[in-house]
């Protein structure tokens, strides 16, 4: 087995694999958005959310068990049972991934129809097979996060996106070039994805076939189904909780709007805008933080496992800080920003509609990072269970916010980013409760990002201001982010925060662990040096007395 690359070598891999991952998919959905409409948009994102809770339920947590379990197995010594955990949970999650593929194409139009949005039964049927080819997929990521190994995660989810990204535009075209309608090429669209999510397993399967084979089963009666089970529920459940929100507000918001005065085909449109440009550009930042999360969760359960109280320290003061350091300025830009970025990317009508519900969504981008990193505490900790609590009032909250406002406020569209941001605080409350933090002040770490983040927002705006009148609108947003990301570093640098949320401490711990691996290296080969020499002495000694013998 391979030892464990550093968690800042994995974190980057993740990081750029997934920042990659989510400039693929502006990249996608943006002449996706032109070819079919808002309307066909709010299809797309229909079946996209029915697939994401079946997708939750069946392999949200399941990376994380697969992690952990193995993590755990390798800091106990026992290596045998790595590749048993990897055997049966692959079975496992591909008969529960084959079920639920299953129950998407059979009731694909039971699903269309609650969402209001009879057309979009295509593309729930199109989506369908991508369960069970997660769930492959998953597994061997689970198994390779656990070795520390992530560059199997980055790959992997690489060419999903790039198949998605190929095929899915391919299809599209080719159908609204035909003269499909929208529905049809909508789905043509969904089986993009799919086409990219068999890739990605194949790819997976075939790596695992042949790098980092496990040593000879020795524990083949050691049980690991409840054990990856006990890690895997928990982290699925409170996903999917998480999702079954937004699986809501597929059957809510339309239906809301409709209730309002709107006509189908109008609120089709406002739910793709707000799924395709706001929930997307909310979620955009998530890519930088998830890879961190996921490169700190095996050596934080090494080092739960382990009692190393000094280690679990540091570990948690670099993620916390690296979740408030990646959100905050993202969060401060997209309220400041909130007309230009869309419309740097998306057409000025779109721009125009997701504007004010871009601006009430920003703050989500911190609470969702907060979010992640309070759950790989818990989730290291064993006490995965608990962020369901939290996830499940957040969901509650996020239901009673959405229809309160809309009955009471008049908001209309703006009602559903409201009722997203109660959820997301809600939940990251609970879980800070929950995790209850060994030594670490989270509210401490929060100040120097937030007050660095509203100096960024306010040089941004600045800047944009300024700029607007006297070049286009899109070189000034270029410059205006620019101008507000140099100011955010310079401040963040200024203030010692790099050294207080422990990423200076992180970067030596790597320094020293591969500094111990060299000094090994050259002990191993000045002892086989020394070996080698008494070998040979004993060797001549020997042919010397031999000859005199003679």
């Amino acid at each position: 087995m391979r030892k464990n690359s550093g968690i800042l070598s994995g974190a980057m891999a993740l990081f750029a694999a997934n920042a990659a991952v989510k400039l693929m998919g502006m990249i996608y959905k943006i002449p996706l958005q032109r070819i079919l409409t808002d309307a066909g948009m709010g299809y797309f994102s229909a079946a996209y959310n029915v697939y994401a809770w079946f997708y939750v339920l069946s392999t949200a947590g399941l990376p994380v068990a697969v992690s952990v379990c193995v993590a755990r197995a390798r800091a106990e010594k026992r290596y045998g049972l790595c590749g048993r955990i990897y055997r049966v949970s692959l079975f496992a999650f591909s008969v529960v991934g084959a079920v639920f593929s299953a129950l998407m194409l059979l009731f694909c139009r039971r699903f269309a129809s609650l969402a209001s949005l009879d057309g979009a039964y295509l593309c729930i049927a199109a989506i369908s097979p991508c369960v069970l080819f997660s769930c492959v997929s998953a597994s061997v990521r689970g198994y390779y996060q656990g070795h520390g190994i992530m560059w199997v995660t980055a790959v992997s989810q690489l060419i999903e996106a790039t198949g998605k990204l190929v095929f899915g535009l391919i299809f599209a075209g080719l159908a609204t070039a035909a003269g499909y309608g929208i529905c049809t090429a909508s789905a043509c669209a969904v089986a993009g994805i799919t086409c990219g999510s068999l890739l990605s397993a194949v790819l997976c399967v075939i790596i695992k076939c042949f790098y980092l084979r496990p040593p000879r089963q020795t524990e083949c009666r050691t049980p690991v189904l409840v054990p990856v089970l006990k890690t895997a529920l928990p982290v699925a459940l409170s996903a999917s909780v998480m999702n079954l929100t937004a699986l809501t507000d597929v059957f809510m918001f339309p239906a809301l709007l409709g209730s309002a005065g709107y006509t189908q085909i109008k609120a089709a449109e406002i739910y793709g805008n707000y799924t395709t440009v706001c929930t997307s550009l909310i979620n955009l930042p998530s890519a930088f933080i998830t890879p961190v999360c996921a490169s700190v969760l095996p050596a934080l359960t090494a080092a739960v496992a382990e009692g190393r109280e000094e280690r679990i320290r540091s570990l948690q003061r670099f993620l916390y800080g690296a979740a408030f350091l990646i959100g905050a300025p993202c969060a401060a830009g997209l309220f400041a920003l909130s007309y230009p970025v869309p419309a740097l990317i998306f057409t000025e009508s779109s721009a125009a509609l997701s504007a004010p519900m871009l601006a009430v969504m920003s703050p989500a981008v911190v609470l969702i990072a907060v979010l992640s990193a309070s759950d790989t505490v818990l989730q290291s900790s064993g006490k995965a269970f608990r962020t369901l609590i939290g996830m499940s009032a957040g969901a509650l909250l996020r239901v009673l916010f959405a229809v309160l406002l809309f009955r009471f406020t008049g908001l209309d569209v703006l009602c559903m980013p409201v009722a997203a941001c109660a959820c997301y605080l809600c939940a990251a409350v609970f879980n800070l409760i929950f995790a209850r933090c060994r030594g670490v002040n989270v509210a401490a770490l929060a100040i120097k990002p937030l007050i660095c983040a509203v100096l960024c927002g306010v040089t941004a705006e600045a800047a944009y201001s300024a700029l607007h009148v006297r070049v286009s609108d899109g070189v000034s947003t270029v410059l205006a982010v620019a101008c507000g990301a140099i100011i955010y570093l310079l401040s963040v640098y200024a203030s010692g925060y790099l050294r207080d949320a422990g990423i200076y401490e992180t970067l030596s711990i790597k320094k020293e662990r591969t500094n111990d691996s060299i000094r090994q290296k050259r002990e191993v080969r000045l002892g086989r040096s020394a070996k080698d020499n008494a070998d040979s002495a004993l060797s001549r000694r020997l042919s010397v007395g031999y000859r005199a013998d003679a």
